[in-house]
């Protein structure tokens, strides 16, 4: 995906109250995330991007639980 595309995603992701991050790291080459063994920007994307989605995944889980308790 390249920069306009993920900027024009994020935008409708927010506006349709979805929880989005746009982390945009300047001065690397496309998909450097690839490059996590070389590259620290790379490294350090991976870990940022893993830890919204664990935050996601928790929350999603914390709302199954108090659906769950609010209908017993």
């Amino acid at each position: 995906m390249l920069l306009d595309d993920a900027v024009r995603l994020a935008g409708q992701a927010a506006a349709a109250d979805v929880a989005v991050m746009l982390d945009i790291t300047p001065g690397v080459p496309h998909v450097f995330q690839a490059y996590h063994a070389i590259l620290d920007e790379g490294s350090a994307a991976l870990d940022r991007a893993g830890q919204f989605l664990s935050a996601q995944l928790d929350g999603a889980t914390e709302g199954r639980e108090a659906a769950r308790q609010l209908s017993s």
